[in-house]
């Protein structure tokens, strides 16, 4: 298992809480918990598909029935504001999944569309805006206070690789970190365009 297939899940989980809550300021605390749990669940979705990848699109549709799901349930604080990951993909949620009858597979994704897409403006997974290149180039202050987070430690490395754009040679946390190697090289295999947008590979 590939440290970017848990990326992937703390990046989709992050964007549909983002997209609902409106809370762009939102972090997550990834625990070794939350870490192990989101390993299992990789394993069991591989298994279950009998494939060796993840598979996005299959992600992209199971993230949008469970946040479907408790956007309708959780009123608590406000309309899926304390949806938690282990909500998503801890196994009541899986079996929530793979229970569904035939006919509501089929349903599903206009369900979608009418309860969450339709209540939130749901915009489409992935989609950059004009100013994403000059932003991804930029020192980002949510970003910088992640890096601040256990600075320096293993501990804070994993939190940089699942809630930052990892390394940007503009950033000064970035340059004094004993791990910004390994996190350059972290970034390249992740997010290697934006990889690309920094300069690195060549001259800067």
């Amino acid at each position: 298992m590939r440290n970017k297939e848990v990326r992937l899940i703390v990046d989709k989980f992050k964007y549909h809480y983002k997209a609902i809550t409106g809370n762009e300021a939102f972090r997550m605390n990834m625990t070794e918990t939350r870490l192990t749990m989101t390993k299992g669940f990789i394993s069991k979705v591989k298994e279950f598909n009998n494939s060796t990848i993840l598979g996005e699109d299959y992600l992209r549709s199971y993230m949008e029935f469970q946040f479907n799901y408790w956007f309708e349930h959780d009123g608590k604080y406000g309309k899926g504001t304390s949806i938690q990951l282990e909500w998503i993909i801890g196994n009541k949620a899986w079996k929530r999944w793979t229970s569904r009858s035939e006919k509501y597979k089929k349903a599903t994704s206009h369900l979608v569309r009418k309860n969450l897409k339709r209540k939130i403006n749901f915009q489409v997974d992935g989609v950059r805006n004009e100013g994403w290149s000059n932003s991804m180039k930029k020192v980002n202050e949510i970003e910088e206070f992640e890096k601040a987070m256990f600075y320096n430690s293993a501990k804070g490395f994993i939190n940089c690789t699942l809630n930052t754009t990892m390394y940007n040679h503009k950033s000064m946390k970035c340059v004094t970190c004993k791990y910004k190697k390994k996190c350059e090289i972290q970034l390249k295999e992740q997010l290697p365009s934006v990889y690309r947008l920094r300069g690195y590979g060549g001259k800067r």
